[in-house]
């Protein structure tokens, strides 16, 4: 586990809004920005513990499913 007081949201700095996540060095990071104008990557796990609702809403805003896809007829077996 990452250490929270590390960062913002666990020192006091009221969040604004969830700018964005990232995965791009294999962990889950969010992108807050918080009242006071700082804009701090934290990692989800640190997020979901402070910010629940605004995580879980950042995603359902965010997230877009793509329709199923009708599986594909296997091919005939060559003669």
């Amino acid at each position: 586990m990452v250490d929270p007081s590390e960062y913002g949201v666990a020192n006091g700095q009221i969040l604004e809004e969830i700018v964005g996540v990232s995965g791009v060095t294999g962990e889950l990071v969010a992108v807050v920005k918080y009242r006071s104008g700082v804009i701090e990557a934290v990692p989800t796990e640190v997020v979901r513990v402070y910010y629940p609702i605004e995580l879980i809403a950042f995603y359902e805003n965010h997230l877009r499913v793509a329709p199923p896809q009708a599986p594909e007829a296997p091919e005939a077996p060559a003669a």
